[in-house]
């Protein structure tokens, strides 16, 4: 009731305000979906591959687990993949192949790709160059269009 009020009070304020939570793949259970879907306009996807054995090396479910969420909240709830540039409590650190691929294939996907968090390129240079290349081309596309 209380989300359904805030909400319901936030879209009455300013209808392009959007509730995005950020939904891991294992919390997407279906009491949770069919409480929570009224009220949702987009996701927040943070990729931990939990189809398989949850890690930040392999990227073979991504595609999968992006149709799932469409499949549930509907394909009008836009779904942003969360890419994980930096270590993970639990799973360790990703690499730049691994984030250059989950960018790449939520690019093409998913409503928007977001990087968790973001590198420096004194600290982390490989990470930093994927990412700047890959949002740069991007954005030269959607100019070009």
């Amino acid at each position: 009731e209380y989300l359904k009020k805030m909400v319901g009070d936030s879209h009455a304020i300013n209808p392009k305000l959007a509730f995005v939570p950020c939904l891991y793949f294992k919390q997407m259970k279906p009491a949770l979906v069919e409480k929570y879907r009224p009220y949702v306009d987009g996701i927040l996807f943070p990729y931990r591959h939990e189809m398989g054995k949850s890690n930040l090396s392999e990227w073979d479910t991504l595609e999968k687990e992006v149709a799932a969420f469409r499949q549930n909240f509907g394909p009008s709830v836009p779904v942003i993949v969360d890419v994980y540039a930096t270590r993970h409590s639990q799973l360790g650190d990703s690499t730049p192949a691994y984030v250059r691929q989950v960018m790449t294939i939520s690019h093409g996907c998913a409503d928007g790709v977001l990087i968790y968090c973001h590198q420096y390129e004194d600290k982390s240079p490989k990470k930093y160059h994927v990412i700047k290349t890959l949002f740069n081309q991007w954005a030269g596309e959607k100019k070009a269009r």
